[in-house]
């Protein structure tokens, strides 16, 4: 049997990453930041962990803090923990993920660590998937989230809900409930709690079969990349910052797009 433990190490393994590696653990104290952080402590030595208190939940987001440091302090793991005020006449969650990672960052540089994990999820994936649809994105958007980019990695994205609160019973993991996730108020919660419960109800294994698919899309996009990097090849010159490119008007305009869009540039442009 495939345990979630297994398939934590299996992601080590598949992706060439040393479990001597050292690891910066974002944890929000919530149940999959659990989940993950235990499973870290248990495969590899050299864990750390980071908190941000956004102070947006009042005690609840006290409480996550709370047993975040205990469970830390139980198991002598080293922890940060930063707690910033969000200006809540911007976008909350864009600003959040600034401020973590921004955290990361300098927790990364002044302990010499070499990933940050974060907990997203086979369900995370899923739900990304039909915001990104939705939005009308590209395979870029519905590809997913990258199991790896950069120093960021997720071991966990081939685990689902299930496992993980499945994880947390067997193991008494503490971990705080966010009130928030009930409320369909954000876009992904909507999709989550209305869109994707009425379609896991009717579909059975759909969360897992969605997830296939995200996976399929994801070689179709490694193969596409790899055949225009090809027909681009003898097209395209590197020279200093920059690139000579040779015209060719038999070059479809959408293969061209997919060598601009890396500098940010859209279609119609």
């Amino acid at each position: 049997m495939n345990t979630i433990k297994n398939k934590f190490l299996d992601f080590f393994k598949e992706n060439n990453i040393s479990l001597e590696s050292k690891l910066l653990v974002g944890v929000s104290g919530g149940i999959d930041s659990m989940v993950c952080l235990d499973l870290a402590r248990k495969c590899n030595k050299n864990v750390f962990v980071a908190h941000v208190n956004y102070k947006l939940r009042g005690k609840e987001s006290d409480r996550d803090e709370k047993i975040l440091k205990n469970y830390c302090l139980q198991w002598n793991i080293p922890f940060y923990i930063f707690r910033s005020r969000i200006d809540k006449t911007k976008n909350i969650q864009t600003e959040a993920r600034k401020i973590r990672y921004s955290f990361f960052d300098e927790i990364l540089k002044k302990e010499g660590l070499d990933f940050i994990v974060t907990a997203h999820h086979l369900n995370d994936n899923v739900e990304t998937f039909f915001i990104n649809a939705l939005r009308g994105s590209g395979i870029n958007g519905i590809s997913g989230i990258p199991f790896k980019r950069d120093n960021i990695i997720r071991p966990l994205l081939c685990v689902n809900k299930k496992e993980i609160i499945n994880y947390s019973k067997a193991n008494k993991l503490s971990y705080g409930e966010d009130s928030t996730n009930a409320l369909s108020d954000y876009k992904r919660n909507f999709i989550r709690n209305e869109i994707l419960t009425l379609i896991d109800e009717k579909f059975e294994g759909a969360y897992n079969k969605i997830n296939d698919t995200i996976l399929n899309i994801n070689r179709d996009k490694k193969l596409l990349n790899d055949l225009i990097q090809k027909k681009l090849a003898d097209l395209i010159q590197k020279e200093g910052d920059g690139y000579l490119i040779k015209n060719n008007s038999e070059i479809p305009n959408h293969v061209w797009f997919h060598f601009f869009k890396e500098f940010g540039f859209n279609y119609s442009q």
